[in-house]
């Protein structure tokens, strides 16, 4: 008789993680009903369709077809706990010390292993890795919408949306939120580092960015702003309003043609990427020329 208790598939994970690894281990095994060992997640390897299975070998009369697809249905269960266990094992590296995966939301974690248990490549294997891991370490930090999202994702699209994010800039003062500044697509800054126009269109119809084509997008500007690109940052200083201003405006700032969506903006802070060189400085100097027109209107380097 087969040892009911002997995992299908485990996974070993080098290296010490702490209490958060072992916390985030015990709320995935709670999700997919697994039983925990130390860095490891063991399926009960009598699953409801092996059993099924073996039930229908020992009938005199098989139906064939239905055998067929059990067989099929159960190397899929084995693949889909392979992906979620392999899954698990590359967020570990990810959680922060503080980490706080018990607070993760049962149906956001079922949810999310619903939606990455076909992925098994290992480049988007990793991507569902640091969003789980990203969630152990601020739960509420990504949508259900955003995992439908990545669901739908290629290894092309999941390429292009790293390129976009190079061009990434995170404001604060007033105003908090991350875009990526396309200014003139005509700029041979965004062909040289591989960003494609189709491939960029691509990351709108999954739902990533929006995109203008007839009109400059804006950012609107509070009174004073800070605009960073990795470790260099803008300052951004406006007028005062002009009593002609309408109550609801604010000023603002050329943004080109995208800005992230919602889940392109809780995604961008996955990719780990290098900056563009002559980037910042080629964004600096637009803006300074766009403002220069206007008195009061001051933006440097801090």
């Amino acid at each position: 008789m087969a040892d009911e208790n002997r995992p299908i598939v485990k996974i070993d994970v080098a290296g010490d993680f702490g209490p958060a690894g072992d916390r985030l281990v015990k709320v995935v095994a709670a999700t997919i009903g697994g039983a925990v060992e130390p860095y490891q997640i063991i399926r009960v390897a009598k699953a409801t369709s092996r059993a099924a299975v073996i039930a229908a070998k020992t009938e005199i009369e098989i139906d064939e077809l239905r055998h067929r697809a059990l067989m099929r249905r159960e190397r899929e269960e084995i693949q889909h706990q392979r992906n979620i266990e392999s899954i698990t094992g590359l967020a570990l590296p990810y959680l922060r010390s503080d980490a706080k995966p018990d607070q993760i939301d049962p149906d956001w974690i079922s949810h999310f292993f619903e939606q990455c248990r076909n992925t098994s490549g290992q480049e988007l294997q990793l991507l569902w890795a640091r969003i789980l891991a990203g969630e152990a370490n601020s739960p509420g930090q990504f949508c259900r919408r955003t995992l439908n999202i990545v669901s739908t994702i290629g290894r092309d699209d999941a390429h292009q949306f790293e390129v976009l994010c190079r061009f990434t800039w995170r404001f604060s003062g007033g105003w908090d939120g991350s875009e990526p500044l396309v200014l003139n697509w005509h700029h041979p800054i965004f062909a040289n580092t591989g960003l494609k126009f189709v491939g960029v269109m691509n990351l709108r119809s999954i739902g990533l960015i929006d995109y203008s084509a007839n009109t400059n997008l804006i950012i609107n500007i509070p009174r004073t702003s800070t605009a960073s690109y990795f470790d260099r940052a803008l300052r951004i200083e406006t007028p005062d309003r002009p009593p002609t201003m309408p109550a609801h405006m604010d000023w603002s700032i050329p943004a080109g043609n995208v800005l992230f969506t919602r889940s392109g903006e809780e995604l961008s802070i996955i990719p780990e990427v290098q900056p563009v060189p002559n980037y910042f400085d080629y964004v600096r100097d637009s803006w300074i020329y766009m403002a220069s027109p206007t008195p009061g209107f001051r933006i440097q380097e801090v």
